[in-house]
């Protein structure tokens, strides 16, 4: 990294617009914010876990990298699935991310039975096959029951999908190849009205309305990412606590 990017990412990151911190956190408890470095935890719509390989001194930073993102491409106020995701690739380049480039894909669930949490789980297992499997956002996946909707993550999770005309939601599994961190998404866009008041996992998936699957991949060098971790952390420091939330069966 260069200095002239270095002093550029942290200016960005300084200055970008996010929205104002919530008065009290989102998943409902006062309790201090999860450990950012723990194997998976959530930022309400994106459900992120990190392959044993990337060492915890860095994974605050990718949750910090990921959550500025999504917070500032909400703040954009997209009118689209599609500039939503555009807003928040082009936050992750100024912070030195390379994009793959983002797949999209119609999703049918229309002829299962099967409540969304459990539909999902074949697609997720295809999407990362050949790469490090997300194992616990899995297993969380696959236990969750009614029993499940008084936990903070999955209260944060509602709270955080949902979008103008659109729920959404991201998993992303981050994995270490020598020297770059590597950020494989999944993302689902689904039509179902915000007002709807049912847990959106708890949906049969065949009533979600039409389904967009979009994947893609982001790398950065770990140096880089950990030169604006303090620059990251700062900016955030108001928002861990409402918008972080520990993956948990």
């Amino acid at each position: 990294m260069t200095e002239v990017f270095a002093v550029r990412a942290r200016s960005f990151i300084a200055a970008i617009d996010l929205p104002p911190p919530p008065p009290r956190t989102r998943g409902g408890s006062g309790a201090a914010p999860p450990d950012p470095a723990a194997p998976a935890v959530t930022t309400g719509q994106n459900l992120i876990e990190f392959a044993p390989e990337v060492d915890p001194a860095i994974r605050p930073a990718v949750t910090d990298a990921l959550l500025l993102a999504q917070l500032a491409a909400d703040k954009a106020g997209a009118a689209s699935p599609d500039a939503w995701y555009e807003s928040h690739r082009s936050v992750l380049a100024r912070l030195g991310f390379v994009s793959s480039g983002l797949t999209r894909t119609a999703q049918d669930f229309s002829t299962t039975n099967e409540d969304l949490n459990q539909a999902i789980l074949p697609v997720i297992t295809a999407a990362f096959a050949g790469a490090a499997v997300p194992a616990l956002v899995i297993a969380t996946l696959e236990q969750l029951s009614a029993a499940s909707e008084g936990k903070p993550w999955l209260k944060l999770f509602e709270q955080e999908t949902r979008h103008v005309g659109a729920r959404q939601f991201q998993i992303s599994m981050v994995d270490a190849e020598a020297d770059t961190l590597v950020v494989r998404m999944l993302g689902f866009a689904l039509e179902i009205s915000q007002a709807a008041a049912q847990v959106l996992f708890f949906r049969h998936a065949r009533d979600t309305g039409a389904v967009e699957r979009l994947e893609g991949s982001f790398s950065v060098a770990s140096a880089t990412l950990a030169s604006l971790a303090p620059d990251l952390a700062g900016k955030l420091a108001e928002r861990r606590q409402a918008y972080l939330a520990a993956l948990e069966i």
